[in-house]
């Protein structure tokens, strides 16, 4: 009986490991779009933040942070299915960066995070 050289296993382990992992790897949620846009410049407050996803998603944790630097960790949405499109209310704004920090999970079980940074130059909406 004739043995496979060390090298060529080593091989089809590697080939059968890339080609479970690449599936996985594409199951992952992705952020399409968020209203306030990433890096936005803003007259007016945005009473809301709409986060805007390619698969459907339920958040798991939600925080703002200021511009004086401090955190404030924010209530989740009332309804907590999973949604492709989710609002975030967000509380009375001054001037000055924000950044939203949320994490979500897929319907996949798959957790991911993120954050939007937005800039108020105006008045409280």
């Amino acid at each position: 009986m004739r043995q496979l050289p060390v090298f060529s296993v080593w091989r089809v382990l590697l080939v059968c490991l890339l080609s479970c992992w690449g599936p996985l790897a594409m199951a992952k949620n992705h952020l399409l779009s968020s209203d306030p846009a990433d890096g936005a410049w803003l007259q007016l407050a945005p009473a809301q933040m709409v986060l805007e996803f390619d698969r459907k998603t339920r958040l798991t944790a939600l925080s703002l942070q200021w511009p004086d630097g401090r955190v404030t960790a924010l209530p989740l949405p009332p309804t907590q299915l999973f949604k492709t499109r989710l609002a975030v209310p967000l509380p009375t704004l001054q001037s000055g960066r924000y950044t939203l920090r949320w994490t979500g999970r897929g319907t996949d079980h798959w957790y991911f995070s993120g954050a939007q940074q937005f800039e108020l130059h105006g008045h409280a909406g």
